[in-house]
């Protein structure tokens, strides 16, 4: 898996969204001032974008405790005292569906892209902490070079 290139599937619709993070990340170190002004925004958008997965993997885990709970239902009013069935085995028997199955490999995938977006997100915290000290060392630089100047004229 590249790290730079991700896909986030999120929100309610299942939105797709295709983000290159190395590249969003990145810092022109020549031009801090847009580097400073884009910052909110990008952070905004990622936060955005992990509220929206953490939502889809709520609805999915949702679906997930609804789907076993009408199967366990479901099990329990086909049964016949004769199919000896036991808690154990009703449990076993919703554990084994392959629709639950397909909704827990969904929920997995789900909490993946979850945790990546919230890393994501993080990511753009450290990177306003570098644009700062960055543009803190531009400031000492000017003044020491505005100093050294001044020393040079007397």
């Amino acid at each position: 898996m590249e790290i730079g290139k991700i896909k986030l599937i999120v929100g309610k619709n299942d939105e797709e969204v295709k983000v290159n993070l190395e590249e969003r990340l990145a810092i022109d170190q020549e031009d801090l001032n847009s580097e400073l002004s884009n910052q909110p925004s990008e952070f905004a958008r990622f936060a955005v974008l992990a509220a929206r997965a953490k939502s889809r993997r709520e609805r999915i885990d949702y679906e997930l405790e609804e789907y076993e709970n009408k199967l366990d239902i479901s099990i329990r009013e086909g049964a016949t005292k004769e199919d000896g069935l036991t808690e154990g085995k009703i449990k076993a028997l919703v554990r084994i569906d392959s629709k639950r199955l397909a909704v827990v490999n969904t929920l997995i995938e789900a909490k993946e892209i979850e945790e990546i977006a919230i890393a994501a997100k993080e990511a753009f915290s450290q990177r306003k902490d570098c644009l700062i000290s960055l543009g803190a060392n531009r400031r000492a630089e000017m003044d020491t070079d505005l100093y050294l100047k001044e020393r040079k004229k007397k």
